[in-house]
C-alpha cells in the first residue's frame, strides 16, 4: 500500500492537472502546506488502520463485485446484440 503523501501528490497532481493555469501561485503554495500536513497525520495514523482491515477478505468481495458488475455489463452487451440482430432479421 501507499504511503499517505504518494496518494495525496497525486490526487494534487490531478487538481493542478484540471485547473490548468487557474490555479494562482499561493493557492499552490496552500495545497503544498496542506498536503503534507495531511500527509504526515495519515501516514501515523495508517498503521493503527491497516491492522484493523481484513484486506484479504476486503479483496475477495470486491474481486466479487466487481465480477458481477462485469457478468452484467456483458449480458447487457449480448442482450443489444440480439436486439440489432433480431431488428436486421425483422425489418430486412
Amino acid at each position: 500500500m501507499a504511503d499517505a503523501n504518494t496518494l495525496l501528490t497525486g490526487l494534487v497532481t490531478l487538481i493542478e492537472e484540471a485547473a490548468g493555469n487557474a490555479m494562482s501561485t499561493d493557492a499552490k503554495a496552500k495545497i503544498a502546506l496542506y498536503t503534507g500536513i495531511l500527509g504526515s497525520a495519515m501516514n501515523a495514523i495508517l498503521p493503527e488502520i491497516n491492522g484493523r482491515i481484513d484486506w484479504a477478505t476486503l479483496e475477495t468481495a470486491l474481486a466479487t463485485g466487481l465480477s458481477g458488475i462485469d457478468t452484467a455489463y456483458k449480458g447487457v452487451e449480448t442482450a443489444i446484440a440480439q436486439a440489432k440482430t433480431s431488428e436486421t432479421i425483422t425489418n430486412g
